[in-house]
């Protein structure tokens, strides 16, 4: 949550909506009123004749309209000063809700996140993050939330600033704190549609936000992304500890541990795909959230790390559209065997890999090893998924019988429906 990761950052301070969105109001000095009728306007030449205030002057029916000159100046100042004064206290007690607002939100996260083992912190040089405040273990369900926003993924549709604004106030805060990696100057944020809040010099976008933190729904929709303002708390990692799992038919997001993670431990995701080098998986977190990776992977930035990394990419091509059944199950076991040297806790990705090993035992009619295939890939789903989701169920029939599965709906048929 600031410019080193995507998660958010500190908490910034609200403008108060008069500094924000600036409305009516009057300034001491400025010309005289102008009688309009029974309407007293008052022209604004500091503004340019932008903004101003009105009120009505209560005159006898049978007295004819008074002049400029007659309305004391004195009482003119008055109402000027007024009128500023009410301005300010409207913007000092909206600045105090959403000082409250923040408050709340922080409150309810951390009592979410203390009984599943963690919190959010504020982080040297990272903003905000997730710590373990008690010893993890692998497959332990450490998050689960709906999300706050969904969207396209690319463009700031009415629908997506509609659910915005039906939000509490609570979660707006919540929202409005998280890091915005694309904030716009004085002029762009002016002329930029869609909500939007100033913030530190600058402008703070809804899109900017949804851009920076948000995650993709399912596992073919990549042009449909939610925003849940707490999982976006937890900061990337090139050797993530923990897995995120989309689940559509309960409509929430969950987070996985990976492995053991240990007291003080901080709670990490990838935001990207870690099958590229260092320098490939730098420029694109640069790019895409605004920091420079400081991951142990990216610190350490070895040759022999970068080699792994770019051959399990290759692998999984050729794994998944593979026809040589004992060619594909060598290739499965090189991935397995590369993700325990780069010490990669990918469940998610190593249950997918190890699934395709199924098939290519099946195609040898080799019974017992498919079942050692369809048992590891289980592992692995229920490590990063969990039980009750699809993948993971699909998965659990084939460990039954690998040859014969109990009729079902496919995964990957019924996400390419729902797409």
């Amino acid at each position: 949550p600031n410019a080193q990761n995507r998660s958010g950052g500190s908490l910034h301070r609200t403008p108060p909506p008069m500094l924000a969105a600036p409305g009516p109001h009057f300034v001491v000095g400025c010309s005289p009123p102008v009688l309009q009728g029974r309407a007293v306007s008052r022209h604004c030449n500091r503004c340019d004749g932008r903004q101003g205030i009105t009120g009505w002057v209560s005159t006898p029916s049978t007295a004819s309209a008074p002049s400029a000159a007659s309305i004391a100046p004195a009482a003119l100042s008055a109402l000027c000063a007024a009128a500023s004064v009410r301005r300010c206290l409207r913007g000092f007690r909206g600045l105090a809700r959403a000082a409250r607002a923040r408050r709340r939100a922080a409150v309810a996260a951390a009592e979410v996140s203390e009984a599943a083992g963690w919190e959010v912190v504020a982080l040297e040089g990272k903003g905000m993050g997730a710590i373990a405040t008690r010893s993890l273990r692998s497959g332990d369900l450490l998050h689960l939330e709906t999300p706050a926003l969904t969207w396209d993924g690319d463009t700031m549709d009415p629908q997506t600033a509609r659910q915005f604004d039906e939000l509490s106030e609570d979660r707006k805060a919540a929202v409005r704190a998280l890091h915005d990696a694309f904030p716009l100057s004085l002029v762009e944020g002016a002329l930029s549609p869609g909500p939007k809040w100033f913030e530190d010099g600058g402008w703070k976008t809804l899109r900017g936000v949804l851009a920076t933190n948000s995650f993709m729904r399912g596992w073919q929709r990549e042009d449909d992304a939610i925003l849940c303002q707490t999982a976006a708390r937890f900061n990337h990692s090139c050797v993530p500890n923990c897995d995120v799992s989309w689940h559509e038919d309960t409509f929430d997001l969950h987070i996985y541990a990976a492995t053991d993670i240990a007291v003080g431990e901080e709670l990490s995701l990838n935001y990207m795909d870690l099958r590229q080098t260092t320098e490939a998986r730098r420029d694109e977190l640069q790019r895409s959230y605004g920091f420079t990776c400081q991951c142990p992977a990216c610190v350490r930035g070895d040759a022999a790390s970068d080699s792994r990394r770019a051959r399990l990419g290759v692998l999984e091509d050729i794994i998944l559209n593979c026809d040589e059944a004992e060619l594909g199950l060598r290739m499965v076991s090189e991935v397995v065997s590369l993700c325990d040297e780069e010490g990669l806790h990918w469940n998610s990705f190593r249950s997918v890999v190890c699934f395709k090993g199924v098939s290519f035992a099946c195609m040898l009619d080799d019974l017992p090893g498919a079942k050692v295939w369809a048992e590891r890939a289980l592992k692995y789903s229920t490590m990063s998924h969990g039980e009750s989701h699809p993948m993971t169920m699909l998965i659990a029939r084939h460990v039954k019988d690998p040859m014969n599965p109990e009729p079902g709906q496919d995964y990957f048929d019924a996400e390419d429906s729902k797409a």
